[in-house]
């Protein structure tokens, strides 16, 4: 049990927002950039997608929030801005969920998530 309480509090305090950005830090916090495939590409890099503001564990997102549409460098970790008749004719066709994201990315805090649960039913099993 010791050990279990031992491991939340290293994990609220790795989502501190001082250390939270860094990159070996299992959890992270801030920005994330999202390309969407078959959007209009704007050279050098850009292209469009969302900028969103996100929280993630193990590099798999578990909340974005205040998306907004942009043309995104990914490769850089850059964004432009667009024009408010450009961001509206194209906020209707193309979605937040329309964000290009790895399966690991999009359904692995679902899968975190059951294997937390999981654990607990083992242990639960077990001591019965």
């Amino acid at each position: 049990m010791r050990r279990t309480y031992g491991l939340l509090l290293l994990l609220l305090l790795s989502m501190s927002p001082t250390i939270a950005h860094a990159k070996f830090v299992p959890f992270n916090t801030g920005d994330a950039l999202y390309r969407i495939d078959g959007a209009p590409d704007y050279g050098a890099g850009f292209s469009l997608g969302y900028a969103c503001q996100h929280v993630a564990v193990l590099g798999a997102d578990l909340w974005s929030w205040d998306c907004n549409l942009m043309a995104v460098n990914t490769d850089d970790f850059s964004v432009a801005e667009l024009g408010s008749e450009e961001v509206a004719a194209y906020q209707e066709a193309y979605t937040p969920a329309d964000r290009s994201r790895d399966p690991w990315n999009h359904y692995g805090g679902l899968l975190i998530v059951a294997a937390i649960l999981g654990y607990g039913v083992y242990k639960k099993r077990r001591q019965a």
